[in-house]
């Protein structure tokens, strides 16, 4: 008797939607079926089976194949979010504030923005934040109405300290500032 495929996992590469499954193996197993969305996808020898995934929820199923047999699969669902392009400055609110931006993602469900040890929700595609001198990073990660997460994208503002005590003088049409 066969048992069942076991420790069915997943892993995505960074940069890419190349997934690679590895699964332990079955003593006495010659192939594995792999399985997307209950359709058959391929049969393999080994223990592990990469592939580019589409963005979204995609349900794997790694059945053991022996002499002919199957044996009770292991499923696993694999999912999988685009992250937005870049963040960016968009425009200075007040003296404080800025509005930094994103591009829109299709099947974005709420976007998750990182701001100073604070994270926060939103659905819009910028959000205002009051900044101060020096490296301000903000980054922006999707939640996809799949459930799952993208990579999370920053961008990093450097500010300058305001200039303060400004003297000025004006001799005829011009004005000295020191």
């Amino acid at each position: 008797i066969i048992g069942p495929v076991e420790n069915l996992t997943y892993q995505v590469q960074l940069e890419s939607n190349n997934v690679i499954l590895s699964w332990d193996a079955i003593e006495g197993v010659s192939q594995y079926e792999v399985y997307f969305n209950g359709e058959l996808a391929a049969t393999v020898e080994s223990t592990e089976y990469a592939f580019d995934a589409e963005y979204g929820l995609t349900t794997v199923m790694v059945k053991a194949v022996s002499e002919g047999c199957h044996v009770m699969g292991a499923t696993i669902e694999v999912c999988l979010c685009e992250a937005v392009e870049e963040v960016h400055y968009q425009a200075m609110v007040d003296n404080t504030t800025v509005r930094f931006a994103w591009n829109a993602v299709p099947d974005a469900d709420y976007y998750i923005v990182d701001f100073k040890d604070e994270t926060m929700q939103t659905t819009d595609r910028y959000i205002d934040l009051e900044v101060e001198p020096g490296d301000n990073t903000v980054c922006v990660t999707v939640h996809s109405v799949y459930g799952c997460n993208s990579d999370m994208v920053c961008y990093t503002l450097p500010v300058c300290a305001p200039v303060t005590n400004l003297d000025y003088a004006f001799e005829g049409n011009e004005v000295t500032i020191t």
